[in-house]
């Protein structure tokens, strides 16, 4: 593939917490499809240590963010928990700060940029990588972009060959049928936004935020409209990952006209949220999970989940 090429195709996604065995499926995927194009993922300084040592070394560029610090001294879960209040007095001066600079006409550079280092420590990594890959498209060139979970995503063949050249594409969560029928998008989108917007999107299908592909202009809409609610979040929003209610509001509001839609089983994307996604594909000679028409699955997400697909690497 020449250079040119190369710097057309960007896959990005986020692996700040991760240790390297998370993502190495991820990585050696890629590496066993040929894939020739860019892949940026956003890690901490220990991760980008281990990169540099492994033989993805040359598969990945890091860029290297500081942990957010309940994941840093794991408040969130085990034995630390009851330590959680202690982040709560940081977090609301974080978010006033925050809050405050979004309310300015114009920033301007320096602005801007204390406000994007300020809501790195305020939100988790799932809301942030938003906005490091706006970052990443605005001093850059690509044409083609794949925004991916990294812990439970596999390639089974280049995605760019058989993803469409335009547009924005999103994946679709077949099972429950509607936002409103599954409990914790419910839960996400009553937080985020209140019940209002729950009654408004609720019989719309669910949109996986873990997988999002689109071409330069489209993705560049789509990440502007994110940092746009990621910096109007509530304060209530700010206490656990809401990328996915963020992610549905623009999509179900029409702020982006009509989205393309991956299904599981009749595109290149499989979402296996639910076991019922299963009996749409099926398994090739070679073991690759597969679409209804016969047709090799470029990306598998959430492969971790069910037996029939722990094997894919």
């Amino acid at each position: 593939m020449k250079e040119g090429e190369k710097q057309g195709q960007l896959i990005f996604g986020a692996a700040v917490g991760y240790k390297l065995q998370q993502i190495e499926r991820f990585l050696a995927s890629l590496n066993r499809i040929g894939y020739k194009g860019w892949v940026y993922l956003l890690v901490h300084r220990e991760l980008a240590a281990e990169l540099a040592l492994s033989r993805y070394a040359s598969t990945v560029q890091c860029i290297t963010v500081p942990q957010w610090i309940p994941f840093r001294f794991k408040l969130h879960r085990g034995r630390r928990r009851f330590l959680a209040p202690l982040w709560w007095p940081a977090r609301v001066v974080l978010f006033m700060l925050v809050r405050g600079l979004s309310w300015g006409a114009d920033l301007g550079f320096a602005g801007n940029a204390l406000r994007f280092r300020l809501v790195q420590w305020l939100l988790a990594p799932t809301e942030t990588r938003f906005l490091h890959a706006l970052r990443l498209l605005h001093e850059s060139e690509f044409r083609r972009v794949l925004l991916c979970d990294v812990r439970d995503v596999v390639f089974q063949e280049n995605p760019f060959q058989n993803l469409p050249i335009q547009g924005l594409w999103v994946g679709i969560e077949t099972y429950p049928e509607s936002l409103r029928q599954q409990p914790w998008n419910e839960r996400w989108i009553r937080l985020a936004y209140g019940d209002a917007m729950l009654e408004r999107l609720g019989g719309n299908p669910i949109s996986c935020s873990g997988v999002t592909y689109g071409d330069r202009e489209a993705m560049l809409s789509y990440l502007n409209a994110m940092a746009d609610e990621i910096y109007q979040l509530p304060f209530r929003a700010t206490s656990a990952p809401l990328d996915q209610a963020l992610h549905n509001k623009i999509l179900w509001t029409g702020q982006l006209g009509k989205p393309g839609a991956l299904r599981t089983g009749r595109s290149a994307l499989a979402t296996l949220s639910d076991p019922r996604d299963l009996k749409d594909t099926g398994m090739d000679e070679r073991g690759r999970l597969i679409n209804a028409d016969g047709s090799v699955i470029s990306i598998v997400h959430m492969y971790d989940r069910w037996p029939k697909t722990q094997g894919l690497h």
